[in-house]
């Protein structure tokens, strides 16, 4: 089946985990994962060219959880071993899907002042491939 856009899109943030990790003063950040529902898990993944929005995001165009298997997209074989049901996915075209979250750490902020905390931020990212794709992650 030829590649379309949205299967290109498909593998841009498979996993997306953000930590914020140790050493506060106050405890006043919990460490592990703070995002909600990092690798697109809860809710259901589409099942074709739709836009599911994945639960706990902020969708910027078309941003999606899509199943993998689903028509024209990665299939259960090219899932990576922890790759669970889902994926995140961009829509087709060429415009720039994003989606984001905004987490409050304001209740941390004089050990962040004060260098107590580390944030750590990792994914893992692709493109379908040789098209001209690209993902990245952000943390401010």
């Amino acid at each position: 089946m030829p590649a379309t856009r949205h299967t290109r899109a498909a593998t841009v943030a498979a996993v997306l985990v953000a930590a914020f990790a140790g050493g506060t003063a106050h405890g006043a950040v919990p460490e592990g994962n703070l995002l909600q529902n990092p690798g697109a898990e809860e809710g259901p993944g589409a099942q074709d060219n739709s836009t599911v929005p994945p639960p706990g995001w902020t969708a910027a165009g078309s941003f999606t959880a899509v199943a993998y298997g689903a028509p024209n997209f990665l299939t259960t074989d090219q899932r990576p071993a922890d790759g669970g049901a889902n994926l995140f996915a961009g829509g087709l075209g060429e415009q720039v899907e994003r989606g984001y979250q905004t987490i409050d750490v304001s209740a941390a902020a004089d050990d962040i002042d004060h260098c107590r905390v580390r944030a750590f931020i990792s994914g893992a990212f692709g493109g379908f491939e040789s098209q001209g794709d690209t993902a990245g992650v952000d943390l401010e």
